[in-house]
């Protein structure tokens, strides 16, 4: 999303036409749209949070579907299916205390429907989630504290020297490092 707004931005010889729903042939945003029309794809920006009257006034809230509910690994390694809203009913009311219209609640219930059926065919990754968590992630520290003892040996091994004046040419010579010929 950010990568497309930064090339917008410097390729200003590009036309881009944009349409607001219900005439973009792009994307809609349910719950706040009230109908596919003619966009390709739904893309989630806000929650489908119901509740019985205005959340400005503390209505009770009836139904939730949020993301960032769904943050937690256990939803990567083993997908659940997404709750549909209860049926529609006239009073329901959505955040920032915009009114749940019947399209509206049909076009969630669309995209719910869709999240579900993508959901239906993933895999159950939980014993791969093991093998990671159990085997790979403990081999691969291992790993890295091996390199990390190697790189600090090799440290070790370094000796710094200050600056040193010869008495036969009484030139001054600046030795920056030396590396024991065994580390080299």
């Amino acid at each position: 999303m950010y990568a497309w707004d930064v090339a917008c931005a410097l390729h200003t010889d590009i036309g881009i036409s944009t349409r607001k729903p219900p005439t973009s042939p792009l994307m809609v945003q349910p719950p706040f749209d009230e109908a596919l029309n003619n966009a390709s794809l739904c893309h989630y920006t806000w929650g489908a949070l119901y509740h019985e009257g205005k959340p400005s006034q503390g209505a009770k809230q009836v139904y939730r579907w949020e993301k960032r509910d769904f943050n937690d690994i256990k939803y990567a390694v083993k997908p659940e299916r997404i709750p549909m809203p209860p049926d529609w009913r006239e009073g329901l009311v959505l955040e920032f205390d915009a009114p749940l219209t019947l399209a509206r609640h049909n076009l969630v219930v669309k995209y719910l429907t869709q999240l579900n059926a993508a959901i239906d065919t993933l895999d159950d990754l939980t014993e791969q989630a093991e093998k990671v968590q159990n085997e790979l992630i403990p081999e691969f520290i291992k790993q890295q504290s091996r390199e990390s003892t190697a790189i600090t040996q090799r440290k070790a091994d370094i000796r710094y020297v200050d600056w040193q004046t010869t008495d036969s040419t009484d030139s001054s010579i600046r030795r920056l490092m030396h590396m024991d010929a065994q580390s080299a």
